[in-house]
């Protein structure tokens, strides 16, 4: 029941939030849903005894197979705890901001709350398909409406790219429903126990491949994601970078391997390969870039590359890595964008060329971002370092060279994420960072929690990777039968 309750809440705020005036009630009314949210997923960590105690399955067209079920073991529960931790950030980062059609702009970020509680909790896979696509809806529209320039060509490349990947999910889906034995259904547990011929398995695993790698994005499906980073309005950006690439990511581990587990397998080796390629890609293209949305763009393409890579290690340590990974990286590209807001909001500018400086004249606030920066870079005792640490365990278990190649991205990111620091925050001011204001208490308000779970979950990273240990043990044994 607590499931349901999880998904509707947003869905409730955001259809009271349309028909509420007043820019001040509607922000209100968000940020309150959003941390009773927050507060209740807590407790049920604390409280909770399992998977058992959050399933819920109610008639939707049970002659078609179609069924209304929903639940969550530690894997789903992580994604869900990051979405209801991220969301009231993503709403607190525009607190200053008059904002048009506040209450349509709102609505659509508690709707992307609402899609992405299902997609993490579906039992089935006609309602995962249904929240899946469900949350490209909000995203277009505040990227239609409220991005910035270029924000209709980039809009349309976005929405094309991710409908396009969409399509190739749902044949697949129709597909299995009709290899599964009489009665057909779409349930979750069905779908694993249907046998492929191995040509049938082919065309189906590249399908769900293609349709999860375009989400992440995963090379060479990435070129959308760049240009839609940089013009999206702050929120959106958070809302891309922090949550919905978890989505592919989340796909990936769920819904491709356990069902293809052999393909997987297969195929594995060469998905590593593009993957990890793209991560060296990536880092030498963000060293390049002087845009900061841009940077922080390219920079989490290259932490996608790396936990890609790292799902198709097939191994305990990889994929509790990539998980971690997930919800570190979550935090971190959160405030990064952030910081991109404050550095635009004071300077009227994102060219890092032209910052420099803002270690004398914002000592707070350039010390704050330097945890961020480290965090990024995986330095110990940041959450970080958890995660890039158990993936390349995990890429070292599976072949030495996978492990030296994702080894490379530590050295390449901490030499992009040290040049993007240096080139905006040390050196001398100049005209524009001489008069820069250091963070008031409405920005710290935001900063020192996401910094502080930076800090905590990396020198005590126990309970999140006790929540998914158990799942992740079982989904390995139940696809390979590793014993």
């Amino acid at each position: 029941m607590w499931s349901l309750v999880l998904i509707l809440t947003p869905l409730l705020a955001a259809l009271i939030i349309l028909i509420i005036p007043g820019l001040r009630k509607v922000k209100s009314i968000a940020l309150t849903a959003s941390l009773a949210l927050l507060v209740l997923t807590c407790t049920l960590w604390f409280t909770g005894t399992g998977e058992k105690q959050y399933s819920l399955i109610l008639p939707w067209i049970p002659s078609w197979g179609i069924w209304f079920h929903v639940g969550m073991d530690g894997i789903s529960f992580l994604m869900v705890l990051l979405t209801n931790l991220l969301i009231p950030f993503v709403i607190l980062s525009g607190w200053h901001k008059d904002i048009k059609l506040p209450g349509v702009f709102y609505s659509l970020i508690l709707l992307v709350q609402f899609a992405l509680t299902g997609v993490f909790t579906a039992k089935n896979a006609v309602l995962f398909y249904f929240f899946w696509e469900l949350s490209l809806i909000p995203v277009f529209f505040m990227l239609f409406l409220w991005g910035g320039e270029r924000r209709q060509s980039v809009t349309m490349k976005f929405f094309i790219y991710t409908l396009f990947g969409s399509l190739f999910l749902i044949a697949v889906f129709i597909y299995l429903y009709f290899q599964a034995p009489s009665p057909h259904s779409f349930e979750y547990q069905n779908l694993l126990n249907i046998n492929l011929e191995p040509c049938d398995q082919y065309w189906v695993f590249w399908f769900l491949l293609l349709s999860f790698a375009i989400k992440i994005p995963l090379f060479p499906f990435h070129s959308w994601q760049p240009d839609t980073y940089t013009v999206a309005p702050v929120e959106g950006s958070m809302l891309l970078g922090g949550l919905l690439m978890k989505m592919g990511i989340y796909a990936m581990i769920r819904w491709m391997i356990p069902v293809l587990p052999s393909f997987s397998l297969q195929w594995g080796y060469w998905i590593m390969i593009f993957a990890l390629a793209g991560m060296i890609l990536f880092s030498v293209i963000a060293l390049k870039q002087n845009n900061f949305k841009t940077f922080i763009a390219w920079s989490s393409l290259a932490h996608g590359g790396l936990m890609g890579a790292a799902i198709f290690s097939f191994n305990e340590y990889a994929l509790q890595g990539v998980l971690f990974q997930s919800f570190s990286h979550g935090i971190l590209i959160v405030l990064l964008f952030y910081f991109a807001q404050l550095i635009e909001e004071r300077t009227q500018t994102l060219n890092m060329a032209h910052l420099g400086g803002l270690k004398v004249a914002a000592p707070r606030f350039s010390a704050l971002m330097l945890v961020v920066f480290l965090g990024s870079i995986g330095l110990p005792l940041t959450n970080g370092f958890i995660g890039e640490l158990l993936m390349l365990l995990g890429l070292f278990s599976y072949h030495l060279w996978a492990a030296i190649l994702g080894g490379l991205s530590l050295v390449l990111g901490a030499v992009y994420m040290l040049y993007a620091y240096q080139k905006t925050a040390l050196g001398p001011a100049n005209e524009l960072t001489a008069g820069f204001t250091d963070l008031n208490p409405r920005e710290l308000v935001f900063i020192l929690p996401l910094v502080a779970l930076v800090l905590l979950t990396g020198i005590y990273p126990q309970p999140l990777l006790t929540l998914t240990e158990g799942p992740v043990k079982e989904l390995i044994n139940l696809a390979f039968n590793i014993h």
